[in-house]
Formats: C-alpha cells, sequence, structure tokens
C-alpha cells in the first residue's frame, strides 16, 4: 500500500527560512518561535531587549554564552534560577520601552541599537547615584542553577526513610491502586484521607515528578542499587541531563540542542543512579569516592542512634543519698550547676586551666610566671642569715603563742615547682577573663574593687615595662596576692564570694561535669596553705621593711590578721578544708589510678602510662628473638612441624601464683608460648 504525499500549501516568508507550513496556525506559531523577537525582557531585575542574532538568540546576561533556537526554549532558560540569583537594582523605574529599544528612565531618557552588532542591549533603569550592578560569574551562576531544585547530600548519612506500606508502593498516590489491584480491596473516604494526613504530616510526596532528586556529585544514595556508568550531556552547560543508552543521548541532543543527528553527541561518562525504574526516571550523577570521605563519626552516631530519653551527663541536683560526703562538706555541686551541667562551659573552663602559649596575651603569661617564681624563692630565702630564723618561723604558725615545743614553718625544696604552678594557674585564668573579652566561659572571680584595683595596676605596670622583672613588678604582684588572701577579701562571710573558694572549685571541676576525690584535693590545700604562710611572711619582713615595728611584731601582727584560727579568713577557710578533707582521705580506700584512652590507645596506672601499640610490638620483638635465639641453637635445623601431646609442664612448683588470664594455678598450664612458637613458627627441639 503506497503513502499518499503530504502537501503543505504554504511556505515560511521569511528570508533563508525553508520551512514548510501545513496551516495559517501553524504559520502563527513558526513565526512566534523562530522569527518574532521577544523583545523587553527582565532577568534579574534589569532589562534587556532581546533580538535575534542570525538565526539564534544568545543570552544577554554578562559571561553566559546560552544561545537558543525558538523562544520556548530560551524563556525556560531566562526562567530558570541561574538568572534567579542575580541582584536587582533597589532604585530606578522603566515607564516605556519603545520596538527601538529606547527606554524612559526616572530622570534621563537613554537609546539603544537594536540592530547593531551586539545582538542584546541592557536597558539601565539606575538613577544617576545609583553605581552599576555587578552580576556573578557565569561559572557560579551555572554551578547553582546545576544544583537548583535538587538537594545536596554528605557523605556518611543514611537518605532513606519510609514505612512498610510505602516500600512496598513507593508513591503515595499508587496505594489505592495497590490494593485495589494486587488485594481486590477498595479505600473508603475516610482511609484515603487519613492516608492524605499522613503523607502531609510527614511530608511524602504524591507522585513521582514531585520527588527531589539529589544533586551532582554527591555520595551514591544507599538500598536504592549500586551506582551504574551513564553518559551525561556536554553541549550546554546548563544541562544536567542523564542516560544510560547513547542513542537516547543521541535523541536528546536532536531535540532539544538542535543538533545534526549525524554529529556525535557531546557527552561523557559518568556513574548514576535512579530512585524510580518507571517510564520518566531521572538519573542523577553520584561520585562513588565521596562515600570513602572522611566522616564525622560522632555525628553519625548521633543521628543514628537517637536516644529515645535524654539523660544529661552531669545531673543539675543529687538526692542526698547520692552526694559524697566531699561534695556535702564544699558544696561544690550547688555553686553555678547549670554551668557544670553545659558540656560547652565545661569546656570552655578546662581552657581557663590549660597551659598557655608562648604568644598567648602578647607573652604575658611567661612572664607572670617568671615574677610569681621570683616571689615565691624571695620567700623562701628572705631568713636565710637571720639570727631569729626559727623564731620567726614559729611565730609565723603560732603569733604570740610560741613556745619551745612549737613547730615552725619551713620553705619546699629549689626543684618543687608543683607550688608555684598551682598559684601561678590562679593567677593565669584570672588575667585570661580580665585581658581575653571574648573568652567563651561564664565563669567569674568576683574580683572586689581592691583586687581589680590592685590587677590592672599590675598589668599597666607589666605592659609599659615590657614585662621587666623587677622590684617595683614583684611589689605590685605582692599587693594583688595580699588582696586576695587578707581579711578584708571575704567578703564578710558571702557565700562563693572569696577568689580562692572559687578558685578550688575551678580546681576541683573535672572534664566530664563532676569533681575529683579528696585523694586529690588534700595536695592541692597543701599547696593553699603554704602560698598563704609564705605571703604573709613575705609581707612582714619585706614590704613592711620599712616599719617602726621590729621583725617579730610585724611577723606576730600579721598573724593575728590573717593566719590566726577561728577568724573570718581565707587562711581559716583552707585550715578546717584541709581538716575535714585529710580526716576523709585516711578513713577511705584508695582506689588505684587506672585510666584507660577512650580509643584503647593507652593505659595509665598511676604515673605510669602504657601505649598499647608499642605494648604489642614489643610482645612481637620478644616473639622474634626467642625464634632467632632457637634457631642459632639449633644451627635452623627444623626437627618437627607440631608439638607432641606427650610434651607437660614440669615444673610443678604450685608457689609461682594464680593466672587471673587463666583462672587456674600456673603450675597445670601447658607451655603455651613453647607450642604457640613450634606450630606457628615451624620450630622444635
Amino acid at each position: 500500500m503506497s503513502i499518499p504525499p503530504v502537501n503543505y500549501p504554504l511556505s515560511c516568508s521569511y528570508e533563508n527560512c525553508n520551512a514548510f507550513l501545513r496551516d495559517s496556525n501553524h504559520a502563527s506559531k513558526h513565526r512566534h518561535e523562530y522569527h518574532t523577537a521577544p523583545g523587553p525582557v527582565v532577568i534579574g531585575g534589569t532589562m534587556y531587549n532581546v533580538v535575534w542574532e542570525g538565526k539564534r538568540i544568545r543570552c544577554p546576561v554578562e559571561g553566559c554564552k546560552c544561545s537558543y533556537t525558538t523562544r520556548s526554549s530560551f524563556k525556560k532558560h531566562v526562567d530558570s534560577p541561574i538568572h534567579a540569583q542575580s541582584p536587582s537594582p533597589s532604585q530606578g523605574e522603566v515607564d516605556a520601552v519603545t520596538d527601538t529599544g529606547t527606554s524612559t528612565t526616572a530622570g534621563r531618557d537613554e537609546k539603544a541599537s537594536a540592530g547593531s552588532a551586539h545582538a542584546f542591549e541592557p536597558l539601565h533603569q539606575e538613577h544617576n547615584t545609583q553605581q552599576a550592578i555587578s552580576v556573578p560569574p557565569a561559572t557560579i551562576l551555572l554551578e547553582q542553577m546545576k544544583r537548583a531544585h535538587r538537594v545536596t547530600l554528605d557523605a556518611g548519612e543514611d537518605y532513606i526513610s519510609c514505612s512498610a506500606l510505602l516500600d512496598s508502593v513507593g508513591i503515595s498516590d499508587m496505594v489505592a491502586g495497590h490494593r485495589k489491584e494486587k488485594h481486590k480491596q477498595s479505600l473508603t473516604t475516610l482511609q484515603l484521607s487519613s492516608l492524605a494526613n499522613y503523607v502531609e504530616e510527614h511530608k511524602i510526596f504524591r507522585r513521582q515528578e514531585q520527588v527531589i532528586i539529589p544533586a551532582s556529585g554527591g555520595p551514591p544514595v544507599q538500598l536504592i542499587g549500586p551506582p551504574r556508568n551513564a553518559l551525561l550531556c556536554q553541549s550546554s552547560q546548563d544541562c544536567v541531563y542523564a542516560v544510560c543508552d547513547k542513542a537516547t543521548m543521541q535523541k536528546h541532543a536532536k531535540n532539544v540542542h538542535f543538533r545534526s543527528s549525524k554529529d556525535p553527541p557531546l557527552c561523557k561518562e559518568i556513574q548514576v543512579q535512579q530512585l524510580f525504574d518507571s517510564v520518566g526516571r531521572a538519573y542523577f550523577v553520584v561520585d562513588p569516592n565521596a562515600s570513602h570521605q572522611n566522616k564525622d563519626l560522632e555525628k553519625v552516631l548521633n543521628d543514628t542512634f537517637s536516644p529515645s530519653l535524654y539523660v544529661p551527663l552531669v545531673q543539675t541536683s543529687l538526692s542526698p543519698e547520692e552526694r559524697r560526703p566531699l561534695i556535702k562538706a564544699m558544696s561544690w555541686d550547688i555553686f553555678m550547676p547549670d554551668l557544670r551541667s553545659d558540656p560547652a562551659q565545661v569546656k570552655a573552663i578546662q581552657m581557663l586551666k590549660e597551659k598557655h602559649s608562648p604568644a598567648e596575651c602578647h607573652d604575658i603569661f611567661s612572664a607572670l610566671k617568671d615574677l610569681m617564681q621570683a616571689h615565691m624563692d624571695m620567700a623562701a630565702t628572705i631568713l636565710e642569715g637571720n639570727p631569729h630564723k626559727l623564731t620567726l618561723a614559729k611565730a609565723l604558725l603560732h603569733g604570740s603563742q610560741v613556745t619551745d615545743k612549737s613547730d615552725y614553718w619551713a620553705p619546699i625544696s629549689d626543684k618543687n615547682t608543683s607550688y608555684c604552678d598551682m598559684i601561678f594557674q590562679l593567677l593565669r585564668a584570672i588575667v585570661r577573663l580580665r585581658v581575653q573579652m571574648d573568652h567563651p566561659s561564664k565563669f567569674s572571680f568576683q574580683l572586689d574593687p581592691a583586687q581589680e584595683h590592685a590587677l590592672v595596676a599590675l598589668l599597666a605596670h607589666m605592659n609599659f615595662s615590657n614585662n621587666a622583672l623587677d622590684e617595683t613588678a614583684i611589689t605590685m604582684l605582692h599587693e594583688f596576692l595580699w588582696s586576695l588572701i587578707n581579711a578584708e577579701s571575704y567578703h564578710k562571710g558571702e557565700p562563693w564570694a572569696n577568689v580562692i573558694q572559687r578558685f578550688i572549685w575551678l580546681k576541683a571541676l573535672r572534664r566530664d561535669g563532676n569533681f575529683y576525690e579528696v585523694i586529690d584535693y588534700t595536695p592541692d590545700l597543701a599547696k593553699l596553705k603554704y602560698f598563704l604562710n609564705s605571703t604573709c611572711l613575705l609581707h612582714a619582713l619585706w614590704y613592711q621593711r620599712e616599719s617602726e615595728l621590729d621583725e617579730l611584731e610585724r611577723v606576730i601582727a600579721v598573724h593575728e590578721e590573717v593566719l590566726r584560727v577561728g577568724r573570718l579568713t581565707t587562711f581559716n577557710m583552707v585550715h578546717e578544708y584541709q581538716q575535714y578533707a585529710s580526716a576523709l582521705a585516711f578513713g577511705q580506700k584508695r582506689e588505684p589510678k587506672v585510666y584507660i584512652d577512650p580509643e584503647f590507645a593507652w593505659l595509665s596506672i598511676g604515673t605510669q602510662t602504657m601505649h598499647i601499640s608499642e605494648f604489642r610490638q614489643g610482645i612481637q620483638t620478644l616473639l622474634k628473638q626467642v625464634e632467632e635465639g632457637y634457631l642459632k641453637l639449633t644451627h635452623g635445623r627444623i626437627m618437627l612441624e607440631v608439638m607432641p601431646n606427650c610434651i607437660h609442664d614440669d615444673m610443678t612448683n604450685s608457689t609461682r601464683g594464680h593466672s587471673f588470664a587463666m583462672h587456674e594455678s600456673f603450675h597445670p598450664l601447658k607451655l603455651k608460648l613453647f607450642c604457640h612458637l613450634v606450630e606457628k613458627h615451624r620450630l622444635a627441639m
């Protein structure tokens, strides 16, 4: 049967256009698509007069090199998100646009030649005082367009989440048809309404074309099949079309990009995935290497294993039964409970106690440490050569109640730097909170005006003298330290008003938000007590050296003012804390200080630390040394491949101890190491 020829009565009247048209309606659509100029078009807030350039329409935005053969494809490009990001002017309005491209702007008229070499001329909208608007680079805009209307995926995340119902049918609009076709059941109006509410509440898409597919270049999505090889269109920079077969890509290049069917399609090989297998499925480009990038395991675990009940790591309040005796006596848990229960604030407090870097605060901490060490050294040596050394040392502790059996104060060894380091830790924390205004910690020492004045004077002198270690600096440091320990600094017994009391709380707070044990508390109190005594001795014999009183009277006066027990002083507070903590420490059993690294990289017992990797390496070294020694002994001869069953441990002395690993005495055990060497390393006797 022959096919009758199709006659097209009309032909296009435009020059160089050989299109044949079926009727007038077809001719009207053809002229609109291929020959009528788009005219004024607003793109990103700027108006352009768009005309044809040959047989193509080029995008007038600076940096965009896209061109199109039809008005509909150009309109689709203009409406794409690539130009939605362009800034628009805040002032100026276009009053009228003529056919010749003339725009009447508020305040002036501008003309644009529509038929010039430049096919598109922007119609400026700004006033005389408005500056030109910068357009982002085309590469950035294209990248934004490619990712628009798509969701960006991160490596190490599980994105497939649905119920058993949705897992079976896929899209919610398929539920009714699935039940009717597969199960011969029809949904009632109430059931459909309930399903619609469920879909809306859980933000589930109703149709396949509504599903937002992932952006290109992300990690593969789990549970939808492995990535497959495919082709990505390269005919234009804004095209994200991907397909698995070359014939479909050729058809896409012809219909969308108007490329000849004889020309090979511009594409590159990539790997893709798809969310659906039905007709009209959309592929998205994935990068398998993205899954092997470093993942935030803590974030993945927190997102994956979310606890059903939030239990804070640190309880803000404890029952009387849960409070340890030391906590009850010191009341540490009732001071700033919100601060210590916040992990971020606990971390910031730990930063206050950490060591300083050389460049921190213009190296003021290094100079302050040297100054504190000089202050303590002066107190330790001030009695040397004094004929009344023992009397003054006794008067410092007992005042006027000195007897021949009274004990006396003695300085620490020159090699002991831990006492100075602790007091310097106090000074460093105070200075950090005073100098670093942006410090994240909400903790404060609440210095009174006298203490604040002494601190500012000390820092100002150190800054002015370029951190010089001179007598004036030591004097100002002593005045600040004296303001912390004298009777007036206690603020008349107000709760938590003493700086030393707050420092003890700061020192006791651990990284987990709890407080250290009494065995760690007593050494700190001893250091504080020594600091108080040495500072008082230096105050009486050196700071008040110009006084008319003799040395003994000055020491006794300082003792009565600061060191006498039974007064509301800082020393009396520390003394009472020490008495209670010592009694508590002697009455408690000491637990071994065993700490294991969370990542099992090291094990610490007391002051000794064992690194697991080095321990394993040592075992392997010993095995190799035993093997080499045995081969040297036997001249390299191998006599047995396996260990005979008749070999037993003949060392039956049961006094050698008990094996906690094997839960029995050592004597009945076989020579495990020897058997291992024989069987694994092919050794034998």
